[in-house]
Parts: structure tokens; C-alpha cells; sequence
């Protein structure tokens, strides 16, 4: 009787732990090495610390791929729990929650094929550029290029960054713009360079639908702080399984010198537009000027054409008149002949 009963007081125990168990959707996209798929299961960075969290908290994930923008708005219509490797802005914050802790700094990066004649940006004047929609970095460059009046063309793509990587590939573009870790490691695949401009440095996160329960989010902000304050922890053994060790204790002072750098990069940027636009400026001014000075020109040649035509039949007119005045004369003159004689 004691055997029974402890028996079905153990498989009470099970079920009651079984119905605690909470279920979350996880959306991941292609963007190697932060998430990708792998054998048909999610892998990378932010699967293997989401899943080890999981695991210790009895959560049951449910994962499925998406493109970006496609897994974006399943998390702000609420069909997704939870969506990685996001860049947090102000625009996506309004419509979800973002987790407090950062899990890796990004930014992102220009890249033309090695036999490209594109130097730097100034090059990409009436350029292709292939780039992911909604992407954070190519919303941050369209807005560069639409404020210092850079005309390129974009290729939007509903996709993700090895995509923009084969239309590089194809020629179906002059250029592209990728997360700068994507491109460091696929550069040599492809045959690629980077122009060395810093795009939008961001904090990468996890992306939740709006009404999350805050305790899942704080729970996984909760191991993400601890984590990163242990040098042994999952974290760094993560981030060292895909980087190497150190990447990530410098990844915070690369941070700051790239945000410098790309301080001083768009300073000069800023410069060279603003010169661009002044030389452009004066060019018009000058172009309207000989335009104005051409007409005026047009308009005296006109008046001397005029002239001398008129000079012309004035001659003329002189001339009829002096052959008439000498007729007149020789009338004249026979008339007094007759008289006299």
C-alpha cells in the first residue's frame, strides 16, 4: 500500500512539475555566427545561452526560423514569444519588450567586390546597394545617404545576409551592407572588401512580443548579469566557442574606439558632403552665370546682326538717294538748258 501510494505520489509530483513548465515560441533568422540553423536545429550564440538558460528553468522552447522582417513583425503582432539577435532601437521598442542586458556589441559594414573601383563612400554615388529591409544598419545608412543628398539605389530584400552575400556574388549589386562579424567571415568566400565605414554601432538582445510575462525576461536578464560577471561561465565559453578567448572582454573597448572612430569618420564625412555641396553650389551659380552672360551675348549679337542689316539698307537707301539726287540734278539741268537755248 505505501509502494502504491509513493508511486502515485511521485507521478503526481511529475505532472504538477510538467504542468509548471513554461512554452515559449523562439524565432531565429540566418545570420551566422550569432544564430543560424544547423542539421535542422537552431544554433549559435544566442540559441545555445537562451537554451542552457532553459534548461535550468525547466522552460520547454519551441523554435522556428524566419527571415528578419518576417520573425519582427510575428513578435509585434504577438504569434512569437521571443525573437534574437535584435538591435535595440527606439522604433522596435514602442512595439515590444527588449531584455535589459546586452549579449554582444555589433555594428554595421560596406562591402565591394576586390576589383571594385569603389574607394569609399563618396564612390557609391549612383551605385546598387543590396541591403535587408528593416535591417537597423541599412536604416541608419538611408538616412546618412538622404540627409548629405548621396544618391544610391537600394535592393531591399526580404532575406537575410547570406542572401545579399550571393547577389554580391552574382553582380547583382555594387555593394552591400552586413552586420561587420558576418562580413569578417565571409569576405575571402566571396571575393569581398570592406570600405571601412562603421555603420550604426548597436547592442544585440532578445526581442519579446509586448505582453511577455516580465519574470521570463528578468530571469534570463538575471543569468546573462551573472554570467558575464564569471570568467567561467557559460557565457564566455559561448562566445569563446565561436570567437576565441578574449573576444569578448575587448568586445566593450572596441565598442567605445569604434564609436570614436566613427565619430571622427562622419565628422569628416560631414566635411567633405558639405564642401561637396558648396563646390556643387558654386558650380550652378557659375553655370548660371555664363548661361545669363551666353544669352546676353546671343541677345548683342542679335542687335548686331540687327544693326547691321539696318546699315546695310540704310546704305542702300543712301545710295538710291544720292543716284536720285544726281538724276534730279542732270534733269535739272537739261530743263535750264532748254531755257536758255
Amino acid at each position: 500500500m505505501i509502494y502504491r501510494l509513493s508511486i502515485f505520489l511521485v507521478l503526481l509530483f511529475s505532472i504538477s512539475i510538467t504542468g509548471l513548465s513554461i512554452e515559449l515560441k523562439v524565432g531565429y533568422y540566418d545570420n551566422p555566427p550569432f544564430c543560424y540553423e544547423k542539421n535542422g536545429q537552431a544554433a549559435g550564440i544566442f540559441p545555445e545561452l537562451l537554451s542552457n538558460i532553459a534548461r535550468k528553468e525547466n522552460w520547454n522552447l519551441k523554435y522556428e526560423k524566419f527571415v528578419f522582417a518576417e520573425g519582427l513583425e510575428k513578435i509585434y503582432s504577438g504569434q512569437l514569444d521571443a525573437f534574437m539577435v535584435v538591435a535595440e532601437i527606439p522604433q522596435r521598442a514602442e512595439r515590444a519588450t527588449f531584455n535589459r542586458e546586452t549579449v554582444l556589441y555589433n555594428w554595421g559594414e560596406i562591402y565591394v567586390r576586390n576589383s571594385s573601383n569603389i574607394r569609399d563612400i563618396r564612390d557609391l554615388e549612383n551605385k546598387t546597394i543590396a541591403v535587408i529591409k528593416d535591417d537597423v544598419y541599412f536604416l541608419a545608412f538611408k538616412e546618412i545617404s538622404t540627409n548629405f543628398d548621396l544618391k544610391v539605389e537600394f535592393i531591399e530584400v526580404e532575406g537575410d545576409y547570406p542572401q545579399l552575400m550571393e547577389m554580391m556574388y552574382s553582380k547583382q549589386a555594387d555593394a552591400c551592407i552586413v552586420n561587420r562579424i558576418f562580413g569578417q567571415m565571409y569576405t575571402e568566400k566571396y571575393n569581398l572588401k570592406n570600405l571601412g565605414l562603421v555603420i550604426s554601432p548597436v547592442k544585440l538582445k532578445f526581442i519579446f512580443r509586448k505582453d511577455i510575462d516580465r519574470d521570463i525576461v528578468d530571469t534570463i536578464d538575471s543569468y546573462l548579469e551573472s554570467w558575464k560577471n564569471s570568467k567561467n561561465s557559460p557565457y564566455y565559453s559561448t562566445i569563446d566557442k565561436y570567437f576565441g578567448t578574449g573576444v569578448v572582454k575587448l568586445n566593450r573597448f572596441f565598442l567605445y574606439s569604434l564609436i570614436s572612430a566613427a565619430v571622427v569618420a562622419f565628422v569628416l564625412l560631414l566635411f567633405t558632403i558639405v564642401l561637396k555641396k558648396l563646390v556643387n553650389i558654386r558650380t550652378q551659380e557659375l553655370a548660371n552665370e555664363k548661361e545669363a552672360l551666353t544669352a546676353a551675348n546671343q541677345e548683342l549679337l542679335a542687335i548686331t546682326e540687327e544693326l547691321e542689316t539696318t546699315q546695310s539698307e540704310l546704305d542702300k537707301t543712301i545710295e538710291k538717294l544720292e543716284k536720285l539726287i544726281e538724276l534730279i540734278a542732270q534733269m535739272g539741268k537739261k530743263i535750264y538748258l532748254r531755257k536758255n537755248f
